[in-house]
């Protein structure tokens, strides 16, 4: 089992009110208890070394405080899971929290940060701290967003990152230069893989304890296989496909469709199929509002422009206004016109999706 994978798994086999029933100790979930237990135990426990290879890799430092703050505090979470005693549980988690507050404390990347953001919601979920529980899921939020943005930052610009690195340390001859800067592009891309598959399952976890605070269904949230061909367009690290209609959780963001509407339909040469033009409305909220800004694009078909009629009945494909949530901003109304290809009946044959940075989030509409 992959760290940060148990709490998402036992929320969907369970449900939601039951596992936050079990970490604040009800008396009627005692065999549920026993599972959380043995599910956190394996995740927890290949928590620490797994970590500290990807910051290696990325060239971040792990400190000592952090690594044994996270490591306390992880040991009292289980044993206050594994105890049925109501007065030793609260005990514990308390002791437990106060370690994952020292390790917020002594956190040195947003990786980090999130970690014991997620520890720290746990321990306010399971002592019914309902207030502290929405600030460790808001900064939970907020540090795996943040990270995943910076995530694919990391991925853009790898080779200047180990050209850099490898200069400032003086490590770069002329003698076998371009090998050691491969060598060393090729390792962060392995750390940044690493961490992007941990803070996937990381946002899905938020969502999932969201649920408890008032949040929708959390979407299903998956990596996406990178690919190293030069575009200045953003790519997507992560697929995010809504359970439901209507507004969309990850991490920070919530993405509503407030307008899909076709426009006149435009016909092509046969050869190209049958194309038609979307008008698409889509609010980006960021709650909490990141500090910086995140490009915004929408992320369906190869046609990602309006199709525009001239006198003489050519076609121009005009590439559309670049857009961004800005930096602080809680709110964006995303507007474009995009054409789109659609099957001889009219039904559009690519998933509409806007993407959010690093993010590809899917379109649901309420008749699917």
């Amino acid at each position: 089992m992959e760290p940060f994978t148990a709490i998402a798994l036992l929320v969907a086999q369970y449900g939601i009110k039951q596992v936050v029933a079990t970490l604040t100790g009800n008396q009627q979930a005692t065999d549920l208890a026993g599972e959380i237990f043995r599910q956190l135990s394996v995740s927890e426990d290949r928590l620490g070394s797994h970590l500290t290879r990807i910051e290696n890799q990325l060239d971040q430092v792990l400190e000592q405080p952090y690594e044994t703050a996270i490591g306390a505090g992880a040991r009292g979470l289980l044993d206050a899971v594994a105890t049925r005693d109501l007065q030793a549980r609260r005990e514990d988690l308390m002791q437990a929290r106060e370690r994952f507050r020292d390790a917020t404390a002594a956190a040195r990347s947003q990786l980090q940060h999130a970690v014991a953001e997620r520890y720290l919601l746990l321990c306010a979920l399971a002592l019914n701290r309902t207030d502290a529980a929405k600030t460790a899921l808001d900064q939970l939020n907020y540090h795996a967003t943040t990270a995943a943005l910076e995530l694919g930052d990391t991925m853009v610009h790898a080779d200047r990152t180990a050209r850099a690195g490898l200069e400032g340390r003086g490590e770069v001859r002329a003698l076998g230069k371009e090998r050691r800067i491969a060598e060393r592009v090729e390792e962060i891309r392995r750390g940044t893989g690493e961490a992007v598959r941990l803070v996937a399952n990381l946002l899905s976890e938020a969502a999932a304890l969201g649920q408890s605070l008032g949040q929708t269904q959390p979407p299903v949230i998956s990596v996406v296989p990178w690919e190293r061909k030069p575009s200045a367009r953003p790519k997507p690290l992560w697929s995010v496909v809504p359970s439901d209609p209507g507004p969309v959780r990850v991490g920070t963001f919530v993405i509503t469709w407030e307008r899909f509407k076709f426009s006149e339909p435009v016909s092509l040469a046969e050869v190209t199929g049958h194309i038609r033009g979307v008008e698409v409305g889509i609010k980006i909220e960021a709650d909490p509002p990141l500090s910086r800004s995140v490009p915004l694009d929408v992320g369906w078909g190869s046609v990602r422009a309006t199709a525009i009629s001239t006198p003489a009945g050519s076609f121009r494909v005009w590439p559309p206004v670049p857009q961004a949530l800005p930096k602080a901003a809680r709110e964006y109304l995303f507007n474009a016109e995009v054409t789109t290809t659609v099957s001889s009946d009219g039904k559009i044959t690519e998933t509409p999706s806007v993407r959010v940075g690093v993010f590809d989030v899917a379109y649901r509409p309420a008749t699917q």
